[in-house]
């Protein structure tokens, strides 16, 4: 079905611009080839994500839900820097942040949401 093709491709697009940079080189560093590339990845895979309904269940791992998808894009939006769309994608979701997400919360926000309500970073 679509929803399991545009979910696959969102997180392989997330696992290559992951990979790209594992060369030991920064994708953020002055090998512009390697960051647009890196870059091109995250947005395809954000791309992908959004084509996603709501109601979506990975066909092959029914632990991978709408909500895992939602917080890759989110993931994704700060790795590209796009602060205020990562914002507004938690805000619409129905991920709970304390006090609330902002500028100054969302990847501590993003960190407890991806771990089970424990940010491994929280001091």
């Amino acid at each position: 079905d679509v929803d399991n093709l545009y979910a696959g491709l969102a997180l392989q697009r997330a696992y290559f611009a992951k990979q790209k940079p594992a060369n030991g080189t920064g994708w953020e560093t002055t090998n512009q080839s390697l960051s647009d590339t890196v870059r091109i990845l995250y947005e395809e895979s954000i791309a992908f994500s959004e084509q996603l309904d709501s109601t979506f269940i990975f066909k092959h791992d029914f632990s991978l839900t709408y909500n895992d998808i939602i917080l890759l894009r989110i993931g994704n939006y700060i790795l590209l820097g796009y602060l205020d769309e990562a914002i507004e994608e938690f805000k619409q979701s129905n991920l709970y942040c304390y006090p609330e997400v902002n500028e100054e919360t969302i990847i501590e926000c993003l960190c407890v949401a991806t771990n089970g309500g424990i940010c491994p970073f929280d001091q």
